[in-house]
């Protein structure tokens, strides 16, 4: 009884942690036997589970906040049809062009946490000009956006070793934040 109460402590404390209560930690005394170095070992393994949970939460909510912009949107033209595209052909034509828009861009953004997703999986890596690889996704953002006037300056043209389609992520993430926070011009 006496040589099992502090495995029965720890076994107690163990069932009493969950996902709400990753933050507890066990109390490790000085005399380092075999209990406390379980215990040291229990508070690392518990670091690491606490912060991959919290990066899973972050990245649930931005991911939630990306799909919830374009939803509303699709939403409001559907009920914008709803209401005026039977009488109006022009409002319908607008309507259907900024669903299926935004749809594509629901598409990309799905294909592109898609790729995330395998992110731990071996990726193809290229050896590229990272001016080309920008300068075409600039022209992109730019046919997909003509009101808005993108600017690309170049003071150098690395050539990089990386996954291409990371890249692009990546890219597409630069430029949609610099649509959505810098002034029309």
């Amino acid at each position: 009884e006496y040589w099992l109460k502090p495995l029965r402590e720890l076994n107690r404390a163990l069932y009493k942690m969950s996902s709400e209560n990753l933050s507890s930690r066990f109390t490790v005394s000085s005399t380092l036997d075999e209990i406390e170095e379980l215990k040291l070992a229990l508070n690392k393994m518990l670091h690491s589970f606490e912060q991959g949970y919290l990066i899973q939460k972050r990245f649930v909510s931005n991911v939630s906040h990306q799909l919830r912009t374009p939803l509303s949107s699709i939403i409001g033209y559907i009920q914008m049809l709803q209401r005026w595209g039977d009488e109006n052909p022009k409002v319908r034509r607008e309507a259907i062009d900024a669903i299926e828009k935004t749809a594509q861009e629901m598409k990309e953004l799905t294909e592109n946490l898609l790729s995330l997703s395998r992110a731990g999986q071996t990726t193809e890596m290229t050896d590229i000009a990272l001016e080309e690889v920008v300068k075409t996704m600039v022209e992109q953002w730019q046919k997909k956006n003509p009101q808005r006037l993108f600017r690309l300056l170049v003071s150098a043209s690395p050539h990089l070793k990386i996954s291409i389609d990371h890249l692009k992520i990546l890219m597409d993430v630069l430029l949609d934040n610099a649509l959505k926070y810098s002034k029309e011009q």
